[in-house]
């Protein structure tokens, strides 16, 4: 039990180092997605040097949904850089990835300087995200008068239920990550830490989807609808957000990487052509 104690505090110890997150931003992702068999570490003698976590995700398609992990938090002790601990991190992810028979390992870099970095290891560009902008004005964008309804919540099965609706519903998700029940739960609770909301979107009675919004920024993080209608996010900037907002949404070129993957599957691969969309999660 120490010797478990004082790796948890040494894991919680470099990742606020690493991201100088507060302790209760770690502890949120601990409790709702640590697992010993996703959490990848470098031990010399008893200090953990290195480390990275693996959350299980999906990758979807209309002909298949494919398996794969999610590579997130990495993270290295300031004096223990540059002698290649995360590198082997890396490979070993890949290597439990191949024999577990996953079809990908997922990734967000944290800045652009890294995507050369994770190049080195097999990784490739295959994600891609656009910012775009909505007026917080009074539109004619709505000119059928249908009226849409901002709930706030907190439930994470009722979102995890929306994602996969409105997954199946909308035409033009080829290639989109999906989150997992557990992923959901952090990030509720992230928003709770972070100052942002997250809103289910209705219209009369039909559920249409979620948006995750950070009025601060005056951010949609993450906007995910049944249906592609620039009214839903007009009448939101009108009413909820009531300014302008930025929406980060699917890309219409592969102009602006977001996202890498790993992969070796020839159906995954071909994904690309479509523009996959990764967005609100974790970075590396």
């Amino acid at each position: 039990m120490t010797q478990y104690l004082s790796d948890r505090e040494q894991l919680i110890a470099l990742w606020r180092d690493a991201f100088g997150d507060s302790r209760e931003d770690v502890e949120a992702f601990l409790k709702n997605l640590f697992s010993k068999e996703n959490y990848f570490y470098k031990k010399i003698g008893q200090s953990v040097v290195s480390q990275t976590f693996t959350l299980p995700v999906r990758l979807y398609s209309v002909e298949k949904v494919f398996k794969g992990w999610y590579f997130c938090c990495a993270a290295t002790d300031k004096a223990s850089r540059g002698k290649g601990y995360m590198g082997e991190l890396i490979t070993l992810v890949k290597q439990t990835a191949d024999e577990k028979g996953l079809d990908f390992v997922a990734l967000i870099p944290a800045s652009r300087s890294l995507f050369g970095f994770y190049s080195r290891f097999g990784f490739e560009e295959f994600f891609f995200c656009d910012s775009v902008g909505v007026s917080g004005k009074k539109t004619s964008v709505n000119g059928a008068g249908i009226h849409f309804d901002f709930v706030k919540t907190n439930d994470a099965d009722e979102l995890f239920k929306l994602q996969n609706a409105a997954i199946t519903a909308n035409g033009q998700t080829d290639g989109t990550v999906l989150k997992s029940k557990k992923i959901f739960s952090y990030l509720i609770d992230d928003a709770g830490l972070s100052g942002y909301d997250i809103y289910t979107v209705r219209r009369g009675k039909e559920s249409l989807g979620y948006i995750f919004y950070d009025p601060k920024e005056g951010l949609v993080r993450e906007a995910l609808l049944k249906e592609n209608r620039a009214d839903v996010l007009a009448d939101f900037a009108e009413e909820i957000a009531r300014k302008d907002i930025t929406v980060r949404s699917k890309a219409r070129s592969f102009e602006n990487p977001k996202g890498m993957i790993y992969t070796t599957n020839p159906l995954v691969k071909r994904l690309k052509i479509g523009f996959p969309f990764i967005n609100n999660m974790l970075e590396s």
